[in-house]
């Protein structure tokens, strides 16, 4: 049997008060073993393990990156764990109109056998958030991507923490691969 396997990666972007949105960032974040956990309980009915949240990760000041490790690799971590106090997380709803996609066919498996009717090789879902209270500046360091309970599935650190000014938004966009 052929493994499966998991990454994700995040889109962070600026979004100006008329709309207009400016990446930022992008990269690939670390799914923990909860994400696993979370997949096999969704498959078992268990419907609060569905990601519904991205915690943004952030604090009026710079320099405080340290203040979330992600050191420990795909380890299970609660978002206290994550998190230092120097930081606080603002849950956004994941807005719901999630994206799920089959990963397309490569021009080779087109090439190789052009009538196939599918050359399916994996699947992707994206989760999309935005922060909501933009009245004063901020510092973002990061995202979590949380289920129903709270629980981390998923952790992404920026290798600079994003200011975001007055009236400006942050948007994440976070896309889970399984192939």
């Amino acid at each position: 049997m052929d493994s499966i396997k998991s990454h994700g990666h995040v889109e962070v972007a600026v979004v100006a008060p008329d709309g207009t949105r400016s990446i930022v960032d992008s990269g690939h974040n670390t799914l923990l073993y909860g994400c696993a956990d979370a997949v096999a309980r969704l498959f078992a009915g268990e419907a609060s393990y569905r990601p519904t949240t991205i915690g943004f990760v952030k604090a009026h000041d710079s320099g405080l990156g340290a203040a979330f490790d992600v050191t420990d690799g795909r380890k299970t971590k609660t978002q206290a764990e994550l998190v230092g106090s120097a930081l606080t997380v603002e849950d956004v709803p994941i807005e719901s109109g999630y994206r799920f996609d089959a990963t397309p066919p490569t021009s080779a498996e087109i090439a190789a056998d052009p009538d196939a009717t599918s050359h399916y090789s994996g699947n992707k879902v994206t989760f999309r958030a935005m922060t909501q209270d933009n009245t004063g500046s901020a510092y973002i360091y990061g995202f979590l991507l949380k289920d129903a309970a709270g629980r981390v599935l998923a952790v992404k650190k920026l290798t600079t923490a994003v200011q975001r000014t007055s009236s400006y938004a942050i948007a994440a966009a976070w896309t889970v691969e399984f192939d």
